[in-house]
């Protein structure tokens, strides 16, 4: 997704529309709580990684460089990752791909959700 911003920033809801209708969560898997992936090798090098938290520290600071990295600072705060103070003003320097990244953080959401449910109706009776 960051990637597709990144490539098409004037794309507009309707073009964006017109190739997938419908919400997002139409089209995702619901969430299966007992399914865990184990990666064998990492999918980026360190460096990659350590340039990804500074943008993220960046981001939280208010220095937002593009829609990327205002929807990676909100998909981060979705996770709770970092915690922003303002993700309303965030949202906005979206530009045109708010509302997919909207849906993106409504789906987090949900699986978070499901997960802290799943966690506390396991402590139930167990004594924890």
């Amino acid at each position: 997704m960051l990637g597709h911003i990144d490539r098409h920033p004037a794309s507009t809801i309707r073009d964006i529309l017109a190739r997938a209708p419908g919400r997002m969560s139409h089209f995702l898997h619901t969430p299966d709580l007992n399914r865990h992936w184990y990666s064998r090798s990492p999918r980026i090098g360190q460096s990659e990684v350590d340039a990804e938290r500074q943008r993220l520290d960046r981001a939280v600071a208010g220095d937002i460089d593009s829609p990327r990295t205002a929807a990676f600072a909100l998909l981060a705060d979705a996770l709770r990752i970092v915690e922003l103070t303002e993700p309303q003003t965030v949202l906005a320097q979206c530009g045109e791909a708010a509302w997919i990244v909207e849906e993106c953080i409504d789906y987090l959401l949900l699986v978070r959700y499901r997960c802290e449910l799943g966690v506390a109706a396991g402590s139930v009776g167990s004594g924890g």
